[in-house]
């Protein structure tokens, strides 16, 4: 027999809902006017199923919940695992609407499934919120970051590691390694951290390869650099030299600690690294290669370490991703603009006083059906783009794409003649893409 299909189904646990009946449920279904949307019920030991007569009658059900016994019961899709989340010390000021959209990257987050934990007895908030995920991720971080502010993350289901050993299969309190040895670099149990041969190795913040640093990175140069990498790293090693021989600490101008306030932030990809964009003082680029609308998050903490170490104020954030959503969800232009709605709003909420730039996703250079394909999904999310940012102050479309056609053609000289894919920008289409921004500053 094949596999029966269920997805009319909805459920919830009635643990702690004693003597739940059918009489209880049909109630509750009249309260909403959706009795007569179901077609089954049926309550087993430990949940009740609803099957309903259509998908929308299930997805209203699951969004309402119902009313039994003076309780509130969230229903959830009959054929989807649901893993309940618990976030510790996140700050009471942080809106749970920003919790949902960062725990989104980890599975679909249940509809109004958040709550916040109070002190037992009373109606103070202890900093706990509590989540419900369908078709979480293997693993959840132990810890991770909002913004600037750290966060801490249990799950059922095993789904966090221990912090000891970093196995899922059992809780840290009983862990087998509880009082052994435990090296935190490299897991070892013959040593401490401290005398971990690993620790004074070199690690690359960009590639994390050993051997180097940032700094010297051979990738982060020809992402950077382009062609002029080896120019530029032959320059660099010069430099180094001359400064090691030379002893001599020369006179610096009275004004050479002043800083230059930084009021801008770019969030991009790999196109926008290639502007160089961060000789500019007032600009903070928090470009990363690969980045996407959908680990957004990825790009703003980079940008919120620099603004925090520099202590600015910013005025205008350029968001300039998209290109890498397209390709890696397959064409599909709706979760592209799920992707970047979520994007969006997680921007607004981390820089609320600042007005956002909305680039435009920039054409693919290239004849075949894959880029017509491509081209056609990303002038769909930008006419989406254009339309939410007519109707939303804090937001300016940003018409990128227009700089790299010429009379409706793609102009093939603002792109980079060594890329295959005909997505990256040469050296003139960085200029182009660069004055687009500074006409948004």
């Amino acid at each position: 027999m094949g596999e029966i299909s269920r997805e009319m189904s909805v459920h919830f646990y009635h643990k702690f809902i004693k003597g739940v009946t059918h009489a209880d449920v049909v109630d509750s279904l009249k309260d909403i006017e959706m009795e007569t949307s179901v077609i089954s019920i049926q309550i087993t030991e430990e949940r009740c199923v609803i099957t309903c007569k259509d998908i929308e009658t299930k997805h209203a059900l699951m969004v309402k919940g119902l009313d039994i016994k003076n309780r509130n019961v969230q229903l959830l899709d009959v054929e989807k695992t649901v893993t309940n989340v618990t976030i510790k010390d996140a700050p009471y000021e942080l809106r749970d609407e920003v919790i949902v959209t960062f725990m989104s990257q980890f599975g679909q987050v249940v509809p109004s499934s958040v709550k916040r934990g109070t002190i037992k007895g009373t109606e103070i908030e202890n900093g706990t919120r509590y989540l419900n995920i369908i078709g979480c991720a293997p693993t959840l971080p132990l810890r991770a970051k909002i913004g600037r502010f750290d966060i801490r993350i249990f799950a059922n289901n095993k789904r966090t590691p221990c912090f000891r050993c970093g196995e899922s299969d059992h809780p840290s309190y009983k862990c087998p390694r509880v009082g052994m040895k435990v090296c935190h670099v490299c897991k070892g149990t013959d040593h401490l951290a401290k005398e971990c041969p690993e620790k004074r190795q070199l690690i690359c913040y960009y590639c994390n390869e050993s051997g180097h640093i940032q700094r010297n990175c051979p990738m982060r140069d020809v992402d950077v650099y382009g062609e002029y990498a080896a120019e530029v790293r032959e320059g660099r090693e010069a430099n180094d030299a001359e400064s090691t021989e030379n002893n001599v600490t020369p006179q610096k101008p009275e004004k050479v600690n002043e800083k230059m306030v930084k009021t801008a932030v770019v969030l991009g990809a790999s196109n926008v690294r290639r502007l160089n964009i961060n000789d500019d003082e007032s600009i903070v680029d928090a470009s990363i290669s690969g980045a996407t609308l959908h680990n957004i998050r990825q790009t703003i903490d980079k940008a919120l370490d620099e603004i925090e170490k520099n202590e600015s104020n910013i005025e205008k954030v350029i968001v300039s991703l998209g290109t890498n959503d397209v390709s890696q969800n397959k064409l599909d232009s709706e979760q592209v603009i799920l992707n970047f709605t979520a994007a969006i709003n997680e921007v607004k909420a981390e820089f609320p006083n600042a007005e956002i730039g909305v680039c435009g996703i920039i054409p693919r250079k290239g004849r075949n059906e894959r880029v017509k394909n491509f081209n056609s999904v990303a002038e769909s999310v930008n006419r989406f783009a254009l339309k939410m940012c007519a109707k939303d102050d804090a937001c300016t479309y940003i018409d990128t794409p227009a700089a790299f056609t010429r009379q409706g053609k793609i102009a093939s000289e603002f792109y980079d003649p060594n890329d295959q894919s005909g997505l990256h920008v040469s050296k003139t289409g960085a200029e182009k893409l660069k004055d687009k921004f500074y006409e948004f500053y």
